[in-house]
């Protein structure tokens, strides 16, 4: 098991994940983050809220980014793991 962490970016706005969840493998880890991508922002989303540029942006336990959820994808039902590069280099974790 790896430790992954799930940093929210929403337009300019970064909060890093410090505690991190378990995971099997990058696969299992995006489920999980399509997920929390669902319950982070179903709320805003029926209340009107613009959140249409959040994502998260998912780094393995030695800070490389494996990953990226954004909402916009997740609301056309599609995820992938990492295709872009980091959006600020590594990230502490």
């Amino acid at each position: 098991m790896m430790r992954y962490f799930f940093h929210l970016l929403d337009r300019d706005e970064l909060i890093e994940d410090h505690e991190g969840i378990e995971a099997a493998d990058t696969r299992s880890v995006v489920e999980e983050a399509v997920q929390a991508v669902r319950e982070m922002f179903s709320d805003g989303l029926l209340r009107g809220e613009n959140h249409s540029e959040a994502a998260l942006l998912i780094h393995n336990q030695e800070g490389q980014q494996v990953g990226v959820v954004r909402l916009d994808e997740v609301l056309r039902g599609a995820a992938t793991e990492a295709q872009r590069p980091p959006v600020s280099g590594k990230l502490a974790c």
